[in-house]
């Protein structure tokens, strides 16, 4: 899956993006407060995805001539084993930032677009959200920001736009490192959407399950603390050596 863009955004457009995104979202918000269907007026996923889907569509249908979309990119197995190993490195790296950056308890629910009440709850978060999330801030974002600005500078604006969409406190850190990394593979890829999804979709799969199973982290959910600290260390020392494959690889698919 691949979105191209003509004209590209300016920083302004790109943050403009989020502002639409907030109002949208508030809308969905409050429609499903007054049906019934939520008890108060709060962001939370099913606000969220349609409020992302709607974005989407609005740039590929009344931007068309700016953004297109389509699914020629192929995904190599190899970069895929470096993306699954790398969203789960970024899972664990999660875990310690909110350990070590505590944040008041009622922020840390505010507004969870990840949630595991039910199956559909977990379908949602798992599957659905990453595709959303990746096509939205790095296959139009970041893709439109490239076209105006260095790969750099695009890519953390794209991250802090991605991480203060969270509307979350709590995990706006850890969001902005998933969006580095995501983008990362996303510039590293000929800008093909599929490895930075994969990365999302196994980063996610590891929130919902520790939601699923009532855990509040990954260091309560293995029950031992030499376990979780060899997990810590042997994600940590993934990182930089990962960012390099992911370089030589992307100097091999440039080389053809």
């Amino acid at each position: 899956m691949r979105v191209s863009s003509q004209n590209g955004l300016s920083v302004k457009e790109a943050w403009l993006i989020l502002a639409i995104l907030y109002i949208v979202l508030f809308i969905f918000s409050a429609t499903l407060f007054l049906l019934f269907i939520t008890p108060a007026p709060q962001p939370g996923l099913w606000s969220y995805l349609p409020a992302c889907a709607v974005i989407i569509v609005y740039m590929l249908t009344a931007q068309s001539e700016n953004f297109q979309i389509s699914t020629r990119a192929r995904l190599q197995p190899s970069v895929a084993v470096l993306a699954i190993i790398m969203g789960l490195a970024m899972f664990v790296l999660r875990d310690i930032l909110l350990k070590l950056l505590p944040v008041p308890s009622f922020l840390a629910v505010s507004f969870a677009t990840v949630q595991a009440d039910n199956v559909l709850s977990i379908m949602g978060s798992a599957l659905l959200l990453p595709v959303l999330e990746e096509v939205l801030f790095r296959g139009i974002v970041l893709n439109g920001l490239v076209k105006k600005h260095p790969p750099a500078y695009a890519l953390l604006q794209s991250s802090l736009i991605y991480a203060v969409a969270t509307l979350n406190p709590a995990y706006m850190l850890p969001k902005f490192l998933l969006g580095l990394l995501c983008g990362l593979f996303y510039l590293r890829t000929h800008r093909g959407l599929y490895a930075s999804i994969l990365i999302h979709l196994v980063y996610n799969i590891g929130v919902v399950s520790l939601l699923a199973f009532g855990q509040h982290g990954l260091a309560e959910a293995v029950d031992s603390e030499f376990l979780y600290f060899v997990l810590v260390v042997t994600a940590c020392m993934l990182l930089p050596p990962g960012y390099y494959l992911l370089q030589r690889v992307y100097e091999k698919m440039a080389g053809r």
